[in-house]
């Protein structure tokens, strides 16, 4: 049986990933995550000092998006704008992986591996040197750049992924 394609465009913010799938996916159909389905700007909900209560609600998203790919009966091709790791990335601090939610999305993830031929991009280069100060994300990332090009890289090892560098 041939595999399915999934292709997951991660990595730092203002480094070309949208700009990369609108010039080279126009066909392909393309899930945004996150808040594909929260409808919230997710720099709102992460930036609350209550953030860790959002988070289950990720897990619940990211679980979701998996079960509609492994459930899918055609071979199109899928585009992930952003995926569960950068969820593994952004919310480290608050994941537990003992949790059984956690460990659900770890065994969706191997299932997605075994079904899907699976291209990881992986951006992690600002495009642009002004930082919006308005953007605390991107102030926070900006700040860190080094340490947040390694946990892209580091977790996409973690997970058996194979990637490739834009």
């Amino acid at each position: 049986m041939e595999k399915k394609r999934l292709v997951i465009i991660e990595g730092i913010n203002k480094a070309g990933k949208t700009t990369y799938i609108k010039e080279n996916f126009k066909s392909e159909p393309v899930i945004k995550l996150p808040c594909l389905f929260l409808k919230d700007n997710v720099r709102d909900l992460m930036n609350d000092e209550n953030a860790p209560i959002y988070v289950p609600l990720l897990i619940a998203e990211h679980i979701a998006v998996l079960e509609i790919l492994l459930r899918r009966e055609n071979n199109e091709s899928v585009v992930l704008d952003r995926s569960f790791i950068s969820f593994f990335v952004y919310q480290n601090m608050y994941i537990n992986f003992e949790n059984d939610n956690i460990k659900y999305l770890l065994y969706l993830i191997e299932r997605l591996k075994k079904e899907y031929d699976i291209k990881v991009f992986l951006f992690l280069n600002k495009k642009t040197k002004t930082v919006d100060e308005n953007d605390e994300i991107e102030k926070m990332e900006y700040g860190n750049l080094e340490y947040y090009k390694n946990q892209f890289e580091h977790c996409c090892d973690k997970l058996g992924l194979e990637y490739e560098l834009q």
